[in-house]
């Protein structure tokens, strides 16, 4: 069997060859001038080769590295990777090179078209590219073929990030379209262009000698005017010289410069080769990539002995392994190739394409296969291929592939086939386009109504998609019955048995595309424990959503108690299923607890262990949302060291597109600005968080939201604001019977619902409701804040410094200290300094430890 996929489990179902660095030709030239100018590479992050085709930009790039000893990794791009799925996934797998864990510690959020739509390999590439401990060089081959705005984009911002050690040439036809000036890259860069890679007289006498042709002055002059020092030509001249008596009387007879490469093919090149070569070679233009035994399955001929002879008479054919098996045309080349067939036999590259979607099928390489099938149109062969492989690809997240093969096939195909169907219609109801999507499942409904035994084994996924677009829909009422006919159905051959994945970067299940399933809960105890026992018993494993979602409603509902013992269950159950989805948030839930009872180290050993158990899950960029939380609990200590730590490293500001990964640290970005009384900035941040929040329709985002808006407005002394959020966020939150959400901003919390009921005189149900939560938020503060009348705080401190001690320990910062005593800030000052010195302590974190130790 030819080898393709490189033997890594993180890049299977990838081409070795793509993120291979090519073999380098015996006849490449060592060009002095450019590598210099490489050499200025290693000192700057972007290096971009431009170029028209033919210049010689790959092989000067690659005939430097053969002369260094950098770490180096290769992408050679084509025009399917303007796939952004497609393009990263590469991206990660050349990277593997000078990183083992890049592809191990990406690869699972190529499994999931949420975790990649929001960029989250990014972030995990840089942290580990900056631990590799010397430089190295990334190469883009062939850039220009990559057209997708959105690639060019996230490269861009990839750019502005790049570790100091991570250097990136980009070999293009065109100037890349990257935003250079806005991400203030310009000096970062540098830039050879086409006349800097012409070929100079010395060069061009040197590249003929290598060939085995030693030529005379006048004949180098000859060849200098006619190539104008254009590598391509310069290639397609060796090649009309070879077998010929008098090479002195040919190159005579060049004519003036001629830059049309299809004129040097035609003129110097094609014209030599008998016509089995000219066949042979037509016929293999239809693959991208090829190798002896594929072109023989295809063209009759001897597909071993031509590839190769080819390939060593330098026939514009490039070398993509080591071990001489897969090659691939100079684009120039193939261009010129495809027309050539075109126009002699249009009606065989049907045919051509059939044999080389056969062999791709027999090889087990199917994505190829079903390409090459609908290349030709052969769609009843491409169909069961499609169908067979398209579950597992959408398990992996990879839409895009599955629905751009189901885009090429004709409508009839689409609609008499259940798997494609199926799989249109999950795709259709994750882009929330629930109007087609319903139409796919009343299709589906309809074709398994027909009673073909084959489509039994089908009714199990249709009732589960059915139940999914409710959830997904919000309807509540709609979810249980089709879990309960799905699982009377029970398991068929053709389904999974792995559990669902509810939660990618939610540290609340309120906040997860599944919040749904609360509305369940508190409609209907048994209702929800019905959905559950039911939905069970078609999964192998447990995952732990089913007491998270208890212990979280419990928990927002002010039940701490009754809380805790739902999600310790729900933590036994996600480490035993290695589901991190659910384990955050059911930690997170007790960290919570911990700091609602004046535990904040407490909380953060629970989080600590936390971000210790999704390494063990591989599952690193919960740890992004985890630090972010760890922040919160500094602030309650008011350990600005650590916060600024934080806001160096996390990438984030104000200005920022929002995405559904990045909302919760932004709303903890914004917390940061409130500590540091930046309220313009915080109040700037908050607002276009809280439209992003509507358009999710995610009640218990807004809530915070707007309670950060309006804190921040108090702040800010503007009454009027903070009232109109604050009175939003009651609304919302009567609605849904939140009250942790409110209570767990303590004191803030307090001066607003004081604020608000002695502003609003009438009984209404939300007066009621904010009175209710006053004296809830009352009572949680008491537990919040450690007590200060030890025996031993009584006798050390005076009365005003353990009043100052009580607000340090309720995290009032030094500014809010003295307003609300009414003293200067330089007598608070004086005030903490008195008291660290009698604690024997030096800031604010030794000061908390000390008192809860007292």
């Amino acid at each position: 069997m030819i080898l393709m996929i490189r033997e890594s489990p993180a890049n299977v179902g990838l081409l070795k060859t793509k993120y291979s660095i090519p073999v380098i030709n015996k006849h490449l030239l060592t060009r002095n001038t450019i590598s210099h100018k490489l050499e200025e590479s290693l000192s700057h992050k972007l290096t971009i080769i431009t170029a028209p085709a033919g210049y010689g930009k790959t092989t000067a790039v690659l005939k430097w590295l053969e002369g260094i000893s950098l770490p180096s990794a290769w992408f050679s791009i084509d025009e399917g990777d303007n796939d952004p799925f497609v393009f990263w996934h590469y991206f990660c797998a050349a990277l593997s090179s000078v990183s083992n864990d890049i592809g191990e510690a990406t690869e699972y959020i190529f499994e999931s078209k949420e975790l990649f739509k929001a960029n989250t390999h990014l972030s995990i590439m840089i942290d580990s590219l900056s631990d590799i401990p010397s430089d190295f060089l990334l190469v883009l081959d062939d850039f220009h073929l990559i057209t997708n705005p959105d690639i060019i984009d996230v490269l861009s911002y990839f750019i502005t990030y790049l570790p100091s050690n991570m250097h990136i040439a980009m070999i293009s036809r065109t100037d890349p379209p990257l935003k250079l000036a806005k991400l203030g890259l310009k000096e970062e860069l540098v830039r050879i262009q086409a006349k800097e890679l012409r070929f100079e007289t010395e060069e061009i006498c040197k590249y003929y000698e290598t060939r085995g042709y030693f030529l005379q002055k006048e004949d180098i002059h000859k060849i200098e005017c006619y190539t104008e020092g254009w590598a391509a030509a310069l290639v397609a001249v060796a090649l009309s010289l070879k077998d010929k008596g008098n090479i002195h009387n040919i190159i005579s007879h060049f004519g003036s410069s001629n830059l049309y490469i299809e004129n040097y093919i035609v003129e110097d090149v094609y014209d030599t080769w008998s016509r089995e070569e000219q066949d042979f070679m037509e016929k293999i233009s239809i693959l991208d990539k090829l190798c002896g035994p594929l072109c023989e399955e295809i063209t009759g001929y001897d597909g071993n002995c031509l590839v190769k002879e080819l390939y060593l008479q330098n026939s514009f054919l490039i070398s993509l392994d080591y071990e001489g098996i897969w090659f691939r045309y100079h684009p120039l080349f193939l261009d010129f190739l495809r027309k050539k067939l075109l126009k002699r036999d249009a009606a065989s590259i049907q045919a051509l394409h059939l044999k080389a979607g056969e062999w791709f099928k027999a090889q087990g390489f199917f994505n190829e296969a079903i390409d090459h099938f609908l290349k030709g149109f052969h769609y009843k062969i491409a169909l069961p291929l499609i169908e067979k492989n398209s579950q597992k690809s959408v398990r992996k997240g990879e839409y895009s592939k599955v629905i751009s093969w189901i885009e090429r096939l004709p409508e009839k195909y689409i609609e008499n086939s259940l798997m494609i169907l199926l799989v249109k219609s999950t795709y259709l109801v994750e882009k929330d386009d629930f109007n087609k999507a319903w139409k796919c499942i009343e299709r589906i409904g309809l074709l398994l109504n027909k009673e073909n035994s084959t489509s039994k084994d089908f009714n199990t996924i249709y009732f589960l998609v059915k139940s999914n677009f409710f959830i997904r829909q919000g309807n509540v009422e709609k979810i249980l019955q089709p879990i309960i006919e799905a699982a009377a159905c029970g398991i068929s051959d053709i389904m999974s048995t792995e559990y669902m994945d509810l939660n990618l970067f939610d540290v609340s299940i309120f906040r997860a595309p599944y919040h749904p399933l609360i509305k369940i809960l508190k409609r209907n105890f048994a209702e929800y424990d019905s959905l559950v026992s039911n939905y069970r018993t078609l999964i192998n494993t447990n995952p732990g959503y089913a007491p998270l979602i208890k212990g979280e409603f419990h928990y927002e509902s002010g039940k701490l108690n009754e809380a805790l013992p739902e999600l310790f269950a729900s933590i036994d159950e996600a480490i035993n299923a290695c589901c991190a989805g659910a384990l955050v948030p059911a930690m997170v839930t007790i960290a919570k607890i911990k700091r609602a009872q004046g535990d904040i180290q407490g909380a953060l050993k629970i989080i600590e262990e936390c971000q210790g158990k999704v390494l063990e899950f591989r599952k690193p960029h919960w740890n992004y949302m985890l630090k972010a939380f760890k922040v919160q609990l500094y602030i309650d200590l008011d350990d600005t060291t650590s916060i600024d730590k934080w806001m160096n490293e996390n990438r984030l500001n104000v200005y920022q597109d929002i995405i559904k990964i990045h909302e919760y640290e932004l709303i903890v970005l914004s917390r940061v600005l409130i500590y540091k009384h930046r309220y313009n900035d915080a109040t700037f941040l908050l607002n276009r968080l809280l439209q992003f929040a509507i358009g999710q329709r995610k009640n218990h985002s807004i809530v915070e939201i707007r309670n950060l808006l309006a804190i921040a407005a108090l702040k800010n002394l503007n009454e009027e604001i903070a009232e109109k959020h604050f009175e939003d966020a009651l609304s919302i939150g009567l609605k849904e019977g939140y009250v942790r959400s409110f209570v767990d901003e303590f004191t803030p919390m307090i001066a607003l619902l004081e604020m608000y009921i002695s502003k609003n005189k009438k009984i209404s149900n939300l007066k009621v409701y904010a009175k209710d939560l006053l004296a809830q938020t009352k009572e949680a503060v008491k537990h919040f804040i450690i007590p200060t009348s030890s025996n031993i705080l009584q006798s050390l401190l005076t009365p005003m410094e353990k009043k100052v001690l009580q607000l340090i320990i309720n995290a009032y910062t030094n500014k809010e200290i003295a307003e609300k005593l009414r003293i200067t800030l330089r007598t608070v000052k004086a005030h903490i300094g008195n008291i660290y010195a009698k604690l024997e302590v030096k800031n604010r974190i030794q000061c908390i430890k000390k008192i809860k130790g007292l």
